[in-house]
């Protein structure tokens, strides 16, 4: 009854959207839980009976969710990215004084590992000590 109910929803969704001339560039199932049968047993189509896609990792506002409803894959972007930065910062600036390179650290790697923290929040230890080596030795490495 759930999935009739959300399929009705996306099909109402849509006729908004046309309603007020917007359109949605598209749809991506998450699916989590423990019924594995109901959740392989459904699926949802746009009006225009296009199937949309079950991911395993769907992205929103640049934040990864995956189906485990963990952040990992987050996680560990962020850290790939906040590990780039300071090669790039380093390449890109000739100076390596104190002020303006924590300066430059502080508008341009702090950010990717603090942005929309609040929600990703790790309380796996193992991604906590990961953030918190990648955050102290940014400049050692």
């Amino acid at each position: 009854m759930d999935a009739v109910d959300l399929q009705n929803d996306i099909f109402h969704i849509y006729g908004w959207s046309e309603t007020n001339n917007m359109k949605f560039n598209k749809f991506e199932l998450l699916c989590f839980g423990k019924n594995r049968d109901l959740k392989k047993a459904t699926l949802y189509v746009s009006p225009e009976s296009e199937l949309i896609e079950e991911k395993q990792t769907v992205r929103d506002l640049g934040v990864k969710l995956s189906a485990d409803t963990t952040f990992k894959d987050h996680v560990s972007n962020i850290i790939a990215s906040a590990k780039r930065m300071p090669s790039w910062l380093l390449r890109t600036f000739a100076t390596r004084e104190r002020i303006p390179m924590l300066t430059l650290y502080k508008s341009l790697v702090r950010p990717l590992l603090q942005y929309s923290s609040p929600l990703w929040s790790p309380i796996a230890k193992g991604d906590i000590q990961r953030l918190e080596a990648r955050n102290t030795t940014l400049f050692h490495s």
